[in-house]
């Protein structure tokens, strides 16, 4: 009976005009990577016979034979019918029968049709084992990158059922699809033994290199030594033959070159010479890829003329990565020769090495790369695209500036290259590209702002200051307004104050200190400005920015004898924040210099004694201490009941010998000491006298005698 159907499907199609299908047998013996058959003349039935023909298609989607419901399911997908179209649509559904929906499935994958993708991704964690294993198999089949992306992202969720992650596995390894590898190792550390079975099956399958075995380390390593390897490369590497012989050979030939090459590098390193270049260019012609880059990379090394040269032939080897290294390294010698080499590498097939080029020519700061660079602006490649933008700007020709301008205005969706462009317009310092910066400030991309603001600061256009401050005050991203204080704090005018003073206040502490350290470049070494900004500072309890205000006036304006009134009230201000800072020994310099300036200041002295304490020199507290009782007679008392104090607390960190050097000089100076008991409390520290000696006793015969 199901021959009969399958029979009649394949008349229905004929006559219908539709694709011509094989039958189930030829299906089953047809290769995976042969094309879908090709659309034969259109039907020249009416169309209410074509549609009497797609509604038997839909019912035979419900047939007991899988093979006729195959047929079936491939018949819709091809004629193209609109009804087709909705019943197959129908059958994706979810909650659609789910033989029906295997049935589909299957058809798109056997047409390896993308149209469906989705339908089918989602049908991989379906609940009905044979709809998963379909979607799982048809995936495989179209074997397309999303389609083995997706079956990647499935497996890799543990929290997917078991048995769709080991369809899914399974199903990769009949793609044969690098991309699946890393997942695929993954699930070598699964719980489930199916899991990690059917995993370890689809590498073998992939790699065609059963002999790394179960062990996921192995794997692991296998695959950070071979991930920049082609597929065909692993498939070299892991052949397996019939013919066990040839497969030996082919082993032994790829151990033998590897020793070769081995040996080859470590001949190299333990060459006699180690600045003679010629054993290294000579390796150049290795066929080994692995000694040719060994070879660059110690060429590079060595400080020889030969090397440029042999550089520049390395710009021709057939390996990329090689090439790629030899151009990063000719714009590190900098040598003015590789420039014409480097400007050809421009053209290079690979992106890398087009790359390379572009950033070499770039700090060879090569004059004739510039209408070469200008023109690989317009590279496909971004990544290249933006190394010749920054180039441009390193060279620092002006002629690049309309090009870059250009660039920023437009490629709108190249956000990396109009980057590099605000840098290097940025560098260039033509006041022309401000106008081209200051609309970017309104770009929707951040980066692209962020990259503009700097750019503006480099250029340090005072035309950039009202911009800038808007972006300061007004932009969403912090990242942004904190380039605007910076670039403002770089134009370095004092119209920026009002708005990096209002930034102070900024939400993101970053945007506010940035802000205040603007607003001291700002003020630079002028008198008023940093009087301004270190009182602003100050009332803001910002001690740390008030010091570093009132230390820069100081030490610029404090031998000025016609600011000495001025420079006394800052000096006063410097203490109280570096007091509240705690750093008592830039303090106590600044205290000196007051009391000396006002040595009659008893409440200024008291401060100084305080700050000497805190700075750990108790016996200079002590001296100035005995100094302030003879400015201050009226509290001399006072002043003496605080020596007496410190020495009582603090003598042992101030030491015998310290002490008694102490007591002298205070006996010296004031031999009562401040009174009676102060004088004891201080003297009882001294060092006492030795004790006489005894009287000497006579002996038997002196007093004989």
């Amino acid at each position: 009976m199901k021959w009969c159907l399958a029979a009649l499907t394949c008349t229905l199609l004929a006559v219908a005009g539709c694709q011509e299908i094989d039958t189930p047998s030829q299906q089953e013996s047809a290769p995976s990577s042969s094309p879908s058959p090709k659309k034969g003349p259109p039907s020249r039935k009416s169309a209410a016979q074509t549609e009497r023909l797609v509604l038997d298609w839909v019912d035979l989607l419900d047939s007991p034979d899988p093979q006729v419901q195959g047929l079936a399911a491939l018949s819709l997908l091809r004629c193209g019918h609109p009804k087709a179209k909705a019943a197959l649509e129908e059958a994706l559904k979810a909650d659609a029968p789910a033989r029906r929906q295997a049935a589909v499935i299957k058809a798109y994958g056997f047409d390896r049709n993308e149209s469906a993708l989705n339908a089918m991704e989602a049908a991989l964690a379906n609940k009905n084992a044979p709809v998963a294993a379909a979607a799982s198999w048809a995936l495989a089949h179209i074997g397309t990158p999303r389609a083995v992306q997706a079956l990647c992202g499935f497996l890799s969720r543990n929290s997917n059922p078991e048995r769709a992650r080991i369809a899914a596995a399974t199903a990769l390894g009949q793609t044969h699809s690098k991309h699946a590898v890393e997942p695929l190792i993954a699930c070598l550390n699964a719980k489930s033994p199916k899991l990690r079975k059917a995993a370890l099956h689809s590498l073998v399958d992939i790699t065609q290199n059963p002999s790394v075995g179960a062990d996921p380390k192995a794997w692991q390593d296998w695959w950070k030594e071979n991930r920049v390897r082609s597929r065909e490369e692993w498939l070299e590497h892991g052949i397996r033959s019939r013919d066990q012989a040839v497969s030996s050979l082919r082993k032994e030939a790829r151990e033998v070159r590897a020793r070769l090459a081995e040996q080859t590098i470590k001949a190299l390193d333990g060459r006699p010479d180690k600045k003679d270049p010629k054993p290294l260019i000579e390796a150049l012609k290795n066929p080994s890829a692995k000694v040719r880059l060994y070879a660059v990379a110690e060429l590079v090394k060595l400080d020889v003329p030969a090397r440029v040269p042999a550089l520049v032939g390395a710009l021709s080897d057939p390996e990329a990565e090689i090439r790629r290294t030899a151009a990063a390294a000719l714009g590190d010698i900098g040598d003015k020769k590789a420039g014409n080499p480097l400007i050809k590498a421009l053209r290079d097939r690979s992106e890398t090495v087009r790359a390379a080029a572009a950033s070499s020519l770039g700090r060879l700061g090569c004059k004739e790369g510039v209408k070469p660079l200008i023109a690989t602006l317009n590279d496909s490649n971004i990544e290249v695209a933006s190394a010749a933008a920054s180039a441009l700007g390193e060279i620092g020709d002006k002629s690049a500036v309309k090009p870059l301008m250009g660039v920023l205005a437009g490629g709108k969706n190249r956000t990396k290259v109009r980057e590099a462009a605000a840098g290097s317009l940025g560098k260039l310092g033509d006041p022309l590209a401000v106008k081209a910066l200051v609309p970017v400030l309104r770009d929707k991309d951040e980066r692209a702002r962020w990259f503009a603001a700097i750019a503006l600061g480099q250029l340090k256009a005072e035309a950039a200051i009202a911009p800038l401050s808007n972006v300061l005050s007004q932009d969403s991203s912090a990242n942004v307004r904190l380039s605007a204080a910076t670039s403002l704090g770089m134009i370095g005018s004092r119209k920026a104050e009002p708005p990096l003073a209002g930034a102070l206040s900024d939400k993101d502490p970053k945007v506010a200190a940035q802000a205040a350290e603007a607003l001291l470049a700002v003020a630079g070494e002028d008198f008023d400005a940093l009087l301004k900004v270190g009182r602003l500072f100050y009332d803001r309890k910002d001690d740390n920015r008030a010091a570093k205000a009132f230390g820069k006036l100081v030490a610029k304006y404090g031998a000025d004898s016609a600011r000495k009134k001025q420079v006394e009230i800052v000096r006063r201000m410097l203490v109280a924040s570096l007091g509240r800072l705690r750093q008592w020994n830039t303090a106590r310099q600044h205290y000196a210099a007051l009391c000396q300036q006002n040595p009659k200041d008893a409440a200024l002295l008291k401060e100084y004694v305080t700050c000497l304490i805190n700075d750990g020199d108790f016996a200079s507290a002590i001296r100035e201490s005995a100094a302030g009782a003879k400015v201050d007679p009226e509290h001399a008392g006072e002043w003496w009941a605080r020596i007496a104090e410190l020495i009582e607390t603090h003598g042992k960190q101030i030491g015998q010998a310290g002490l008694d050097k102490l007591i002298a000089e205070l006996e010296a100076a004031g031999p009562a000491l401040g009174g009676e008991q102060t004088k004891a409390r201080i003297l009882k520290f001294r060092t006492p006298p030795p004790p006489a000696p005894p009287p000497k006793t006579e002996t038997k015969e002196e007093k004989k005698k």
